[in-house]
């Protein structure tokens, strides 16, 4: 890539491939970031296919470490409000994991309708239409405030109600250790 391009990656569904447990592993699997030396644009301009082997339904062991505290934020900031919800990072890798498992975790017709992004470098859209959950550079939090647009931002300032804990123990119960929850989603 040349100095200051910004390589973005989109996965685009088939519908059918939501009717099965996505493996996260093989996933992850297909993002790919190219490195100095091995661009070749006939890689990158050709579809990536999922084998149906690599769908099927399986559960997986999720060993990630996250903290309960920015969890809870999530997921009661996604249910709640029906707002967009923008975490502010560092690092656009800090939250890629969990926010695939959560996005994994959703039921069919959520899944195939939420629109999220790991590295948003500005407030991203699609068809006008914000993205339900981005994670930005801090950097970007006045600007996004400075627009006016209704949004949950989950920084130090954004406190927990914690009105539906029992149900956000279930989901991350989920996230650590599958359950039978995970086929009531699908």
């Amino acid at each position: 890539p040349r100095k200051g391009c910004v390589w973005t990656h989109s996965l685009y569904f088939n519908i059918n491939d939501f009717r099965k447990d996505l493996n996260y592993a093989n996933l992850m699997n297909l993002f790919h970031r190219p490195s100095q030396d091995e661009i070749n644009k006939l890689d990158y301009s050709k579809k990536i296919i999922m084998a149906n082997s690599e769908v099927e339904y399986k559960y997986f062991q999720s060993n990630f470490l996250f903290d309960n505290d920015i969890i809870y934020k999530i997921y009661e900031a996604l249910y709640k409000a029906h707002l967009p919800v923008i975490i502010p990072s560092n690092n656009s890798n800090e939250y890629e994991s969990l926010i695939l498992l959560v996005w994994m975790q959703q039921w069919l017709e959520l899944r195939t309708q939420f629109s999220f992004s790991t590295g948003s470098i500005e407030f991203r859209t699609f068809f006008n239409k914000p993205f339900d959950l981005q994670v930005t550079p801090y950097s970007n939090i006045l600007k996004v405030k400075r627009q006016n647009i209704k949004t949950i931002i989950i920084d130090d300032d954004y406190h927990i109600e914690y009105a539906n804990r029992e149900c956000i123990n279930l989901l991350i119960h989920d996230l650590n250790k599958p359950s039978e929850i995970r086929k009531f989603f699908l």
